[in-house]
């Protein structure tokens, strides 16, 4: 299954495609019984990773999110767009919510019929100011909210904790007894959501499209 080429399709397009969200959102779109054209933004079209969704009928981009021009051009004429940005590239919390209001901004100018951002709950308002310092969280958070402020059609996924943290930074560590030991702040009872991201992610932004 490719992506549709008919004009009358409607089109989305996909934040970050090459990245584990965007790549699993294209993934979900192509073989969903719906026809849509696919865009795919990526900062470097040439890369292995990014002309491997060529085959899939996809059109790719070149766009950078720190700029809004780029942005315009590639939601122009878009029906839905998804959306996401990476705190960890930056780490800066005021700079990825300036990124994700500059998406808004963009899709809210193309008039799209439904933005569906990536976001996540704000702890510091969560904990009553308890945990203060979970920027990742909370800058997507300011997103969220100004994205309602403009009144764009919108749509928030949250993913539960990505599989994928236990092979690279929140690797378990091997105990004398042979077990592994995960360490995270909260107790062992506490029942968490986890998600394939790569895989199955893309199965609720298709979700919210449709």
């Amino acid at each position: 299954m490719v992506a549709s080429t008919s004009p009358s399709a409607p089109l989305i397009s996909i934040v970050g495609i090459t990245g584990t969200q965007g790549g699993s959102v294209a993934q979900h779109i192509i073989k969903s019984k719906t026809e849509y054209r696919l865009r795919g933004l990526t900062r470097d079209i040439l890369k292995n990773s990014a002309q491997t969704w060529v085959n899939e009928g996809v059109e790719l981009v070149q766009a950078d999110i720190n700029s809004s021009e780029d942005l315009k051009k590639a939601f122009a004429g878009a029906t839905y767009v998804f959306a996401v940005t990476n705190f960890f590239e930056t780490m800066d919390k005021d700079k990825e919510a300036e990124q994700g209001k500059r998406l808004v901004d963009a899709a809210k100018a193309a008039q799209v019929k439904l933005l569906v951002w990536s976001g996540l709950e704000d702890i510091t308002k969560a904990s009553h100011g308890k945990y203060p310092h979970v920027a990742f969280f909370d800058s997507k958070a300011i997103v969220t909210e100004y994205a309602k402020s403009v009144g764009i059609p919108l749509a928030v996924v949250t993913g539960g904790f990505f599989m994928s943290n236990l092979q690279t930074m929140m690797v378990p560590q091997k105990q004398e007894d042979g077990t592994f030991l995960l360490t995270l702040p909260i107790s062992k009872e506490t029942p968490m959501a986890v998600i394939n991201a790569s895989k199955d992610f893309g199965a609720f932004v298709v979700s919210a499209i449709e």
